[in-house]
């Protein structure tokens, strides 16, 4: 009796990797946790976002009508590295997930955790195509990536349980039909392009070691807590997430597709999941880890509020390629009136920054584009005699919204920054990057800060991009000065930075969305539209037609 495993529990091993798989559910959550809340450090209202958990296997990241299914899968020491790409499919559960992500009807995102690293070959192969399927998932394989494709085609049709009638191997001496192989060929892309393969996880020896210093202390950085013990944060987090794991129902083997379509249809909230006796026990929000991880936190004796160290403020914002490109939604295109009245325009760069900042005062979006963003450029003062370092600069009180439509103003210049912070305001949770020449060169704060010595300046550069959605926002500096930390917010002189994509029909921007938000995005046309152009010696603006746009109109081929 000792000596056999049962199916639910096979030993110490097996709670290890139980245990393990909470943790990182935890981190998932403590994520989210943090992106949600406010640079005073209070949790958003209205966001819907949860982990449910399931028992011994996976979770799901929930976030308002999306979904991202993840498998967290350990290794120990002596198995090594993921070898093959066979070996992610069936070990690696890269097979039941595209199983799900298909019953899904295509709609979740999905995501391999793992603590064992990925080895030079076929798993690094699959990784590159994976990071070029990102760009390119509607336009067909990029050159270079059938290899990795046909590879992920054959394992699973060895391998994978549930598939579609179009995937199962024909029977001895057939093949199968050309269409079914196109087929299987666009899904495997269509796949690929919505997963991540994260293996860089600590293993279950040492997890809930580093854990504190690498999940919760962010945390209370943006809390502004960073006096409260993370270890023992950590603990009540972590212990969520192993309740909410064991506490489940045994459920038909249909029972997730069910739930998360349910979700992603319009269906059940986070937290009206709570109604269902099944799922309740199962699902953690925010509010619970905002309870768990306040009521860790001794709370602070009354005290006068202090100075910052440094005095950060925007020296200037621009928008494409340092231009002063802006538009107002059509709720305000009213704003616009003052501007589109004048016939000439400023010929100096102060008048015209003066200009500029009257426009966004009133609600004007400053637009952005693909490989051309907007820029804010940071003036940060040390008014102390001792340096400051600033350790991170991020995005807070974050609103998405849709694309602005109204009233544009196209107004050009010309200049470049090198080597900025920027940041993809689009992702699911924009991070300061490096970015040199269009190439992602990693975290820009993960091995650098930057360093305002005693009374001096200094200008940072950030750049904000954006291609689908606009976006309201404030920045927040964190920085290290005489051994402590200290965190403040950034805003555009008392108003939120509002960034806009500007509404390109065509190009290679374009073509590279998938086909609904291309054709979303076809269909846009502002309200009116005004053009920079020079005339006698003198700058002048006057109104154009949708389709004089500069640049970023075309007509529609009939095959589109």
């Amino acid at each position: 009796m000792t000596k056999v495993d049962s199916p639910d529990d096979s030993g110490a091993r097996t709670f290890d990797r139980f245990h393990w798989q909470a943790c990182m559910a935890a981190a998932d959550g403590l994520a989210a946790y943090r992106d949600s809340l406010t640079s005073e450090g209070a949790l958003q209202a209205g966001l819907e976002r949860s982990v449910l958990c399931e028992r011994h296997e996976d979770w799901v990241v929930i976030s308002g009508q999306q979904a991202e299914l993840v498998s967290a899968k350990h290794r120990d020491p002596e198995v090594g590295a993921w070898k093959s790409i066979n070996e992610l499919v069936t070990d690696g559960g890269l097979a039941h997930l595209f199983a799900r992500w298909a019953t899904l009807g295509k709609k979740v995102r999905a995501r391999l955790v793992t603590n064992s690293a990925l080895a030079a070959g076929g798993p690094r192969l699959l990784q590159n195509t994976i990071a070029e399927l990102r760009d390119f998932c509607d336009t067909g394989a990029p050159a270079g990536t059938d290899e990795a494709i046909l590879q992920f085609m054959k394992a699973l049709r060895r391998n994978g349980r549930d598939l579609p009638p179009h995937w199962r191997e024909p029977g001895a001496g057939s093949k199968t039909t050309p269409e079914a192989e196109k087929k299987c060929f666009a899904e495997v892309c269509e796949f690929l392009s919505v997963l991540d393969i994260d293996d860089r996880r600590h293993s279950r020896d040492v997890v809930d070691k580093l854990a504190p210093s690498e999940f919760v202390k962010p945390v209370l950085d943006q809390l502004g807590r960073t006096d409260a013990d993370p270890n023992t944060i950590w603990l009540a987090v972590r212990n969520l997430f192993i309740e909410a794991s064991r506490r489940h129902k045994p459920i038909p083997s249909a029972g997730l597709p069910i739930i998360l379509t349910s979700v992603l249809n319009g269906g059940r909230t986070p937290e009206q999941l709570r109604n269902d006796d099944d799922l309740a026990a199962r699902t953690v929000t925010l509010t619970d880890i905002d309870a768990a991880v306040r009521s860790m936190i001794a709370p602070l004796p009354q005290q006068a509020a202090t100075a910052h160290a440094i005095d950060v403020r925007v020296d200037s914002i621009h928008a494409m390629s340092s231009g002063w490109f802006h538009a107002f939604s059509r709720q305000d295109a009213w704003a616009a009136a003052r501007l589109a009245a004048r016939s000439t325009l400023p010929r100096d760069q102060e008048a015209m920054d003066a200009l500029f900042s009257e426009q966004l005062a009133l609600g004007a979006y400053v637009l952005t584009s693909f490989g051309c963003p907007a820029a804010v450029m940071l003036a940060c003062h040390n008014k102390t005699r001792y340096d400051v370092v600033i350790r991170d600069i991020s995005v807070s009180e974050r609103v998405v919204g849709k694309i602005i439509d109204g009233v544009v103003f196209w107004i050009e210049s010309g200049g470049w920054n090198e080597h900025p912070i920027t940041f993809n305001l689009d992702a699911a949770y924009p991070r300061a990057r490096l970015v040199n020449e269009g190439t992602d060169l990693g975290s820009y704060f993960e091995k650098r800060s930057i360093c305002v010595q005693a009374g001096k300046q200094v200008t940072i550069p950030v750049m904000l991009n954006s291609t689908r959605a606009s976006h309201v926002f404030k920045l927040r500096v964190k920085y290290d000065i005489n051994g402590s930390r200290h965190a403040l917010t950034v805003d555009n002189n008392g108003q939120p930075f509002r960034v806009s994509p500007v509404i390109m029909h065509g190009g290679e921007p374009v073509e590279a969305l998938p086909a609904a938000e291309r054709d979303h995005l076809r269909s846009l046309s502002y309200l009116d539209a005004y053009l920079m152009h020079y005339d006698a010696h003198q700058v002048k603006i006057g109104k154009c037609a949708p389709e004089d746009f500069p640049g970023y109109w075309r007509e529609t081929d009939p095959a589109d």
